[in-house]
């Protein structure tokens, strides 16, 4: 009777290595197929978000406000994203960092995965964030809110009385060539993630001083404290609900995955960049309803002229 022949151990780890080389050539194509599903719905969510702002300025011949009451233009768009029983519940004589204690609660426990991108594992965690704010333009401090959204409160009780907003009359440019909204990452409060804080710069900036501001930015000068540490705010995204820039606005100074900071402690007139975790930039919805991949490399100038509606470049 011939001898049971086994594997040698060469032939072992030859056959374990084979094993070794497909799986490091089938998981990161895993990988990547995982991530073009979450883009693909990341590219979803916003574009439902176009065709509400779309049938927002439909219906009302302008766009949501950036600011109603400090509630953010998601919050107007609420009846034309199917939900309108949520809508019904924002009190706009108050103020959203006034709210009573049990609006807070329930809009704090009230989550829509149609504001938050899959492919950020940090919004994933905060029910109560999003990953889509809008375009409220560049050098505001020097030229005035000239994107798609103004960032002062309208000061009424009704989002729909009017106030600060535009229409798409207004957008002289081009609906094809002005920006609405963007993707954005959600801070996870540690002050340790580049593109998920809003720094401090060491200096205030005014008017004319915005080059100086942006250079000042991406050059990391900022307020520290005593200890040396920087010092900003962690919190990008979240609440959805709350108007300020930053957190549900942002700018066109700096392309895609790059800094944003305060002017200073201003939040008001400080530069707030887009920012995803898929490769090399973040989506855009335009105005005339296309979206379109920005990479961060895209030249500044052509990227300020996307962010602005009635500037003639």
């Amino acid at each position: 009777m011939p001898a049971r022949r086994g594997l040698t151990l060469i032939e072992l780890l030859v056959v374990l290595a084979i094993i070794g080389i497909v799986l490091a050539l089938l998981i990161p194509a895993i990988q990547y197929s995982r991530e073009a599903a979450r883009r693909s719905q990341c590219g979803s969510n916003l574009h439902q978000l176009l065709i509400a702002v779309h049938t927002y300025e439909g219906a009302h011949r302008t766009l949501p406000p950036g600011n109603a009451s400090s509630y953010s233009f998601l919050v107007s768009i609420l009846p034309q994203m199917d939900k309108e029983a949520v809508f019904q519940r924002v009190d706009f004589r108050h103020y959203s960092y006034d709210m009573q204690p049990d609006a807070r609660k329930f809009f704090l426990e009230t989550s829509f995965a149609d504001y938050r991108c899959p492919s950020d594992a940090v919004s994933q965690r905060k029910p109560y964030s999003t990953n889509y704010a809008g375009n409220i333009g560049y050098d505001v401090v020097t030229r005035g809110y000239n994107g798609a959204f103004h960032a002062e409160n309208i000061a009424s009780t009704n989002p729909l009385d009017g106030g600060r907003t535009f229409g798409f009359g207004d957008f002289s440019d081009g609906l094809s060539q002005t920006a609405i909204v963007g993707e954005i990452l959600v801070g996870d409060g540690s002050m340790k993630s580049r593109l998920r804080t809003n720094w401090s710069t060491a200096l205030s900036y005014g008017v004319g001083a915005h080059d100086d501001f942006c250079a000042a930015c991406l050059a990391q000068a900022f307020m520290t404290n005593q200890a040396g540490a920087p010092l900003g705010d962690p919190f990008r995204g979240s609440p959805w609900y709350s108007s300020a820039p930053g957190y549900t606005l942002y700018t066109h100074s700096l392309p895609p995955n790059h800094l944003s900071c305060l002017n200073e402690t201003g939040v008001t007139y400080g530069i707030y960049s887009l920012g995803s975790n898929h490769s090399n930039g973040a989506q855009v919805g335009f105005a005339d309803g296309h979206l379109a991949f920005v990479h961060d490399s895209a030249d500044v100038l052509v990227w300020r002229s996307m962010g602005t509606r009635s500037s003639n470049d």
